[in-house]
């Protein structure tokens, strides 16, 4: 579930000193990109797998409401918050002080993660706000960009061992004998994620990674280029993978299939990803040179 307050905490971190110019608009066309080949890999997907018929109206419709491509609810939020990170910025830049900035931030906690603690006791308090969580962990990603967090990585370890445990066993507590309970709490934009996401994104911002070998710095770099293909086009490795593997009677049996399963999406994902990027920077040069 950290996945995706991860990625908001970084946007907030790379981005926070972005102005709005003719590049920087034009700098989204990648985003764009990488979600229509995922929507052409996904119609052929439903067409010739899962024998959907779609007319032009269903296909033009999936594009625009974001449905086509299922995982894409993320380009939706996403390219809403680029065209207003420039303006974010500004909003954040004229807290002049840094205690105005501390306090902006954990209102915004307050707003949309607070609430979920009440969730816990089926009390709906201050919940109108929590659908703005993007923000929030967009701002809290600025913030550090700007303020060291001084714990030792130790000490890092061992709150995030905690946390884990702790949320764990809560949503264990309130899930037993029954069907998972999805709540605020455990949602994107809940405390469990929240203190979660923040404390592995500070870890790994004190990871020493100078030493790590060219090659491996090649791989890193190589794959956050392409992560958002990987994620797009993962829909159609799990419907396809776990539809061969994951219907296993027997409950005790399938974590076994999970050390064959997710490689395989992963390395699946990954070549289409990499493929759709090697197109884009193609076609970007060949763009540049008219």
């Amino acid at each position: 579930m950290i996945c995706v307050p991860l990625f908001m905490i970084l946007t907030g971190y790379l981005m926070n000193k972005k102005a709005y110019s003719l590049k920087y608009y034009l700098n989204l066309s990648k985003v764009v990109f990488v979600y229509l080949c995922s929507c052409l890999a996904c119609l052929l997907y439903k067409r010739i797998f899962l024998n959907q018929s779609l007319n032009f109206y269903d296909v033009l419709k999936g594009i625009f409401d974001f449905t086509l491509s299922p995982y894409s609810w993320y380009v939706n939020m996403y390219i809403g918050l680029y065209l207003i990170i420039p303006f974010l910025n500004k909003l954040y830049d004229n807290l002049r002080e840094n205690t105005d900035k501390k306090i902006f931030v954990f209102t915004l906690v307050f707003l949309v993660s607070m609430p979920s603690l009440f969730s816990v006791f089926n009390l709906n308090v201050l919940n109108w706000w929590q659908g703005i969580f993007p923000l929030m962990y967009y701002f809290i990603g600025s913030y550090l960009h700007d303020n060291e967090i001084r714990l030792s990585n130790s000490v890092l370890i061992l709150m995030i061992l905690l946390s884990v445990t702790a949320f764990g066993g809560l949503n264990f507590y309130l899930s037993y004998g029954k069907k998972f309970v999805w709540s605020s709490c455990n949602d994107w934009g809940g405390f469990e994620n929240l203190l979660d996401s923040v404390l592995i994104f500070v870890f790994c911002l004190k990871l020493n990674l100078k030493r790590l070998p060219v090659f491996l710095k090649k791989v890193i770099i190589l794959f956050s280029k392409i992560s958002l293909g990987i994620y797009l086009y993962s829909w159609i490795f799990d419907q396809y993978f776990y539809s061969k593997f994951g219907n296993v009677a027997d409950l005790y049996k399938r974590p076994k299939y999970y050390f064959c399963i997710v490689p395989i999406v992963f390395v699946c994902s990954s070549i289409f990803a990499w493929l759709t990027n090697v197109c884009y920077e193609k076609l970007k040069l060949k763009l540049v040179r008219v």
